[in-house]
């Protein structure tokens, strides 16, 4: 029963990590009871129990601690499923709850599979296994009653060349892992969770690393080697203090150099990114440490990190940028929320959830016009930042999505409306709304660019849809979704127009109530990369558009269909790690919240709370050049798979069998 509450504890550490709950430390603890466990169950024979030939049932009951540690944690890291399904399809509770044990299942197979494989990592392999391999390979080439009566004896008794003596380590003490041992255990426990979390598909691209969203310093080695980095760190961790508990138990010594090895990845990973936060001239846990706040940096700190990290990475010391790398002036932006509730499709809720949103933009609460709540919120702007240059209002207004749930471009009142809109602010305006090709076979989820000059300048169809509530993947059309929709063909850039005055095209932002003239005025091209919903939680999503050119990144969602639970926290964590992997500001726009805007440190510089109708603001620096990771891709993932590979060799093949000196 103990390998059963260890494993139920996996889960319940797992899904305390999560935002509702804020104990995000608990992620560095969550995997180390089932690690425990399943050397436990690996280990545990007594000592007159004759060695099995045939499968091996630890691995299998491994497997099944896995799984049941899996569901517990699932179950409570995502209680909105079933309501979701529940209102999705217009079902009860229990016929939700039926329709989401299978997706609980299936997840449950990840960490089942990881169970299993570290039972077979963390097990050392003794002189008594190794000597049983070899009788066993002469036992099909011999009758011989003694060679046969050794695969019988317990194992306690070492066998090696006809020989039986008793195991200088007495029937009491179980194997343990010594140094090598213990290290190849740790990477290719760590190593095998991130091959895992990579390639397994999943509904929802959860990653292990996601909920360490707040703890800016740790993340920033994403944007070397993705969210993968982040999790094989925390998996080591878990993996070391595994190892240290089963040492101290079966020998009453602690095997500090796993540990060693964990505490020093950690260590790297605070240090380059507390390095990293000084280049994005914010401040970090390294400065509180080391010198009064607003102190410079001693020139021997400057020379080292200018040393290791100006080479690898676009975001260099602000006095060492060229013309390549220097950002566009600072843009400001606004997201407006309207807190429309989602349900079907209904003429007359479509036309009142439009007006919301244009009062919204036009008139906001408690201001006379637009304009007036644009320009004060740029003075007191410009009164905290004085170099930025800019004396008018926002440069891009976002809707969420699917504000307007028609075919935007065979709908011409609410298009013209629209236009009117655009041309009345003088600013381009991003709506989420749909799209619709081969005469209405198919139907796109889509963001449209709407200019100030009265056209739809560009639009993106969604590429992922969600499963189950876009699409109904193996269900066919008994299974109700939001829309018949298609894939889109692959993301792209969006060239936006952004109106400048004639007074200074480079930085200034027109604001006047004069009819627009391209005569008199220009207008600038800002590249975004745009997503739709779910699509900001995929790791490496945007890569390929900032290596397009993208200077922001976009992302407008409808949360209101998850309630008021984890699920939008969960969202908000996901496109966090997206802002730090390409080092461009991230702008969040969702109707029932969080709408936010991300810095590229990962830093939230503003935000909108969960169910209310307002509107947000926030300033925006276009990005230039490429990460690692976005030039690269899943490099890390893909070494990770290597080194599985070659230390379970090097386990297997190669590593000596476990005597007393190797073991302490």
């Amino acid at each position: 029963m103990i390998q059963f509450f260890l494993a139920t504890l996996t889960g319940v550490l797992g899904f305390l990590s999560f935002p509702s709950y804020a104990l995000d430390f608990c992620v560095w603890l969550t995997l180390v009871p089932l690690l425990v466990a399943v050397s436990a169950t690996s280990l545990r024979r007594a000592p007159s129990t004759p060695l099995r030939t045939g499968p091996s049932t630890p691995l299998r009951t491994s497997f099944w601690l896995g799984c049941l540690a899996a569901v517990v944690g699932f179950c409570g890291a995502f209680p909105w499923v079933v309501p979701t399904i529940a209102r999705f399809e217009d079902v009860s509770l229990l016929r939700a709850f039926v329709f989401a044990v299978p997706a609980a299942a299936y997840h449950a197979l990840q960490l089942g599979i990881f169970a299993a494989f570290a039972a077979w990592a963390l097990t050392p392999k003794s002189n008594v296994q190794r000597s049983r391999s070899k009788v066993r390979k002469l036992q099909p080439r011999t009758r011989d009653p003694a060679i046969r009566l050794m695969t019988d004896r317990p194992p306690t008794l070492q066998c090696f060349n006809g020989s039986m003596t008793q195991s200088p380590f007495g029937p009491a003490e179980q194997p343990a892992l010594g140094t090598p041992h213990a290290i190849v255990a740790v990477l290719s426990v760590a190593s095998a969770w991130v091959v895992l979390e990579w390639s397994f598909p999943k509904v929802f691209p959860w990653s292990f690393a996601t909920v360490l969203s707040d703890r800016v310093a740790l993340i920033q080695i994403v944007e070397v080697t993705g969210v993968w980095g982040l999790s094989f760190v925390i998996a080591a961790v878990n993996a070391a203090l595994a190892i240290g508990i089963v040492s101290w138990r079966n020998r009453r010594h602690v095997a500090w150099r796993p540990l060693a090895l964990a505490a020093s990845l950690v260590l790297a990973v605070w240090g380059f990114g507390s390095a990293r936060l000084k280049d994005f001239g914010e401040t970090s846990a390294l400065d509180l440490l080391t010198r009064r706040e607003g102190t410079p940096a001693p020139e021997i700190d400057r020379f080292w990190r200018r040393a290791a990290l100006s080479p690898l990475f676009w975001a260099k010391p602000q006095g060492e940028r060229g013309p390549e790398d220097s950002p566009g002036p600072p843009l400001t932006i606004t997201a407006v929320q309207g807190n429309i509730g989602a349900g079907p499709r209904d003429p007359v809720v479509e036309g009142q959830t439009f007006s919301v949103y244009r009062q919204l933009t036009v008139r906001p609460p408690g201001v006379s016009h637009l304009s007036a709540f644009f320009d004060a919120a740029q003075d007191r702007l410009r009164t905290q930042d004085p170099s930025t240059g800019l004396r008018a209002g926002s440069a891009l207004i976002i809707w969420p999505e699917t504000t307007i749930r028609a075919v935007l471009p065979e709908t011409q009142h609410y298009r013209e409306a629209l236009f009117d809109v655009a041309e009345q602010l003088r600013r381009p305006m991003l709506v989420g709304s749909l799209d619709a090709a081969d005469h209405g076979q198919a139907e796109f989820n889509s963001l449209f660019v709407i200019a100030p000059d009265r056209k739809l300048a560009g639009v993106y169809h969604k590429t992922r849809l969600l499963p189950f509530g876009e699409s109904a993947p193996l269900f066919g059309s008994w299974w109700r979704t939001t829309g018949r929709f298609t894939n889109g063909e692959s993301p792209k850039v969006l060239p936006v127009p952004i109106l400048l005055s004639t007074q200074d095209p480079s930085t200034v932002l027109r604001t006047g109530s004069a009819p627009f003239d391209l005569a008199q005025d220009r207008l600038s091209t800002v590249l975004i990369a745009p997503s739709i919903c779910y699509e900001a939680l995929f790791p490496g999503f945007f890569n390929d558009l900032v290596r397009q050119g993208a200077e922001f990144l976009v992302n407008i969602t409808d949360d209101s269909w998850f309630g008021n639970g984890n699920a939008p926290w969960q969202h908000l964590q996901g496109a966090i790690f997206r802002a730090v992997e390409t080092r461009r500001t991230l702008v969040r726009a969702s109707n029932s919240g969080i709408s936010a805007v991300i810095a590229p440190s990962g830093r939230i510089t503003a935000r909108t709370e969960l169910f209310t109708r307002t509107v947000m603001q926030g300033v925006v620096t276009p990005g230039r050049g490429e990460t690692l990771y976005v030039r690269w891709g899943d490099w890390f993932a893909w070494l990770c798979l290597a080194m599985v590979l070659l230390l379970s060799i090097i386990r297997w093949r190669w590593l000596p069998p476990l005597t007393p000196e190797s073991r302490r």
